[in-house]
């Protein structure tokens, strides 16, 4: 009679979905957090060797590396970025008594 894509699913089965979901999304925003706080320690440390390579004068080498902080630099907010809009969507999509159950 109905169609089989026209027919809601079970509670039961929308609710396991929201679980995978938010399980799916916490998983993805704590590697988010991992590769963001990598970036950061790899730029402390590029950044360290920046000071000692234009202390010593080798401008050419700092040129490069400087470089390369930018590069991680972007890096770094571009994942910021996916966090963000990645928590955002979340807060659009899930009802404000869920919201307040997450909080608690």
């Amino acid at each position: 009679m109905f169609a089989p894509s026209l027919i809601s699913p079970s509670l039961h089965r929308r609710e396991e979905r929201i679980k995978t979901a938010r399980r799916d999304t916490q998983r993805t925003m704590r590697e988010l957090r991992r590769d963001r706080a990598d970036l950061e320690r790899r730029e402390r440390e590029l950044m360290a060797q920046l000071r000692t390579l234009v202390k010593r004068g080798e401008y050419n080498k700092a040129n490069l590396l400087a470089r390369q902080i930018a590069m991680y630099r972007n890096l770094s907010d571009k994942n910021f970025e996916r966090s963000v809009s990645i928590q955002t969507e979340i807060q659009a999509s899930l009802p404000e008594s869920l919201i307040a159950e997450l909080r608690d």
